[in-house]
């Protein structure tokens, strides 16, 4: 986990602009069982790009995770409605339909 977040940090200081390595820095964190620098990874890729799907099913991902239910819904129906991206709108699906709503 450290060189790849470490490769990925770099990168980033490199291109500070670039929504996939936010993605990826996001998705690192995550994986690794640090949902809050995983959240605010995710919030930096959607700030610099509101009609990308990954970044916003990403972000509504990590609502969902954090049960902040009421930011991911709508993140979801919008990820669901905008893409074609079987990814995006399996993860979209799993938190519009989670049980217990």
């Amino acid at each position: 986990f450290d060189e790849v977040n470490r490769q990925i940090g770099e990168a980033i200081r490199e291109n500070p602009g670039d929504v996939q390595l936010w993605n990826m820095y996001g998705n690192c964190y995550l994986k690794n069982d640090h949902p809050w620098a995983a959240l605010i990874c995710f919030r930096m890729a959607f700030r610099m790009d509101h009609d990308n799907a990954y970044a916003m099913a990403n972000l509504a991902r990590i609502y969902a995770q954090l049960n902040y239910d009421s930011l991911a819904r709508p993140l979801a129906v919008l990820a669901r409605g905008m893409t074609d991206s079987n990814w995006c709108q399996k993860i979209a699906d799993e938190i519009l339909l989670k049980e217990g709503e």
